[in-house]
């Protein structure tokens, strides 16, 4: 690797994590949104930053994922959908380009003397087959998403499938475009920055080097 990456401290939860590996220039935002979060009250959980070139790749797993490259990182996927004591209430938002695929806002929950006024009356768990499925939660939340957003995070939609594969729904992954050129920037360029040709060019990776960024993904040039 050329480019140093960083390991970001988050909270453990079960089965999961205990923080992110991410590109250093991106380190400084996460650590602010990991000290605001805990400010509050609330929750930073991992299943992961950073992914190993030889990860294996399926369908809920893209071949151009900015994961490839420190941009983008996990919730830890057991903490949000599953139940009424998860650090994370799920709300589904619609998607106007692909109603098939929802966004999701995550709230999380805080300090119940924190003075924080927002609910979760259309909190999402998910069942296979039906997808999402209403579980009021009546607690103190903030939202989380907008958070990220605020130092450069943005979410991504769920995949296709995801009424039936859980890790389709992606309501935790959030990831960082900083830096990313739409028409200009290549995946190969970015892997080479981050990782010696060799373990490249021997990766399941190789084949989308020349993918161009379109402002939302690495696309066929």
């Amino acid at each position: 690797m050329t480019r140093p990456f960083t390991w970001i401290e988050t909270d453990a939860a079960a089965d999961c994590k205990t923080g992110f590996f991410v590109r250093d220039d991106l380190a400084a935002s996460l650590v602010e949104i990991y000290r605001t979060v805990r400010a509050r009250g609330g929750l930073l959980t991992s299943s992961g930053g950073t992914r190993t070139l030889t990860a294996e790749i399926h369908a809920a797993r893209s071949p151009v994922s900015l994961h490839y490259l420190g941009r983008a990182i996990d919730l830890c996927i057991q903490s949000g959908m599953h139940g009424a004591s998860d650090p994370y209430a799920v709300i589904e938002e619609p998607n106007d380009d692909d109603p098939e695929r929802p966004w999701w806002r995550v709230l999380a929950r805080g300090a119940d003397d924190s003075g924080l006024s927002l609910t979760a009356p259309m909190n999402q768990v998910w069942r296979s087959g039906e997808g999402g499925v209403t579980l009021p939660r009546d607690e103190a939340f903030f939202d989380l998403t907008a958070l990220f957003a605020e130092h450069g995070w943005t979410r991504i939609p769920a995949r296709p499938g995801w009424r039936t594969n859980y890790l389709c729904t992606e309501w935790w992954h959030f990831e960082c475009h900083q830096g990313l050129t739409p028409g200009e920037s290549r995946f190969g360029e970015q892997l080479d920055a981050l990782f010696a040709a060799d373990a490249i060019d021997a990766s399941p990776l190789a084949v989308s080097r020349d993918r161009v960024w379109n402002g939302r993904y690495f696309a066929p040039d």
